[in-house]
């Protein structure tokens, strides 16, 4: 409100500079609303898997634990791509 006074006021009567301003808020306000659109594109992502949850409880059974399953090999480190030294050691956290 203060800016909208201070235009008539007389003090700023460069429109160009209006402009700019304004444009300037226009841009801080989209991308405002992108980061809360994205937000709410996760938290309802998020709500999707709480539900399926419900849906899928006690109709299916683990073949493995859901733990952390951690793959190593000696020779290339984290899961190798030589087929010859898959020898992996498997550590359940």
């Amino acid at each position: 409100m203060k800016t909208i006074i201070t235009q008539f006021g007389g003090e700023e009567n460069n429109y160009k500079l209006i402009e700019e301003r304004e444009t300037k808020y226009k841009l801080k306000a989209l991308k405002k609303a992108k980061y809360y659109m994205d937000l709410a594109d996760a938290i309802e992502e998020h709500l999707v898997s709480i539900r399926k949850i419900k849906q899928l409880l006690n109709q299916y059974e683990f073949a493995q634990s859901p733990e952390v399953t951690i793959m190593w090999d000696d020779e290339c480190g984290w899961l190798s791509k030589n087929r010859n030294s898959q020898k992996i050691i498997v550590v359940n956290i």
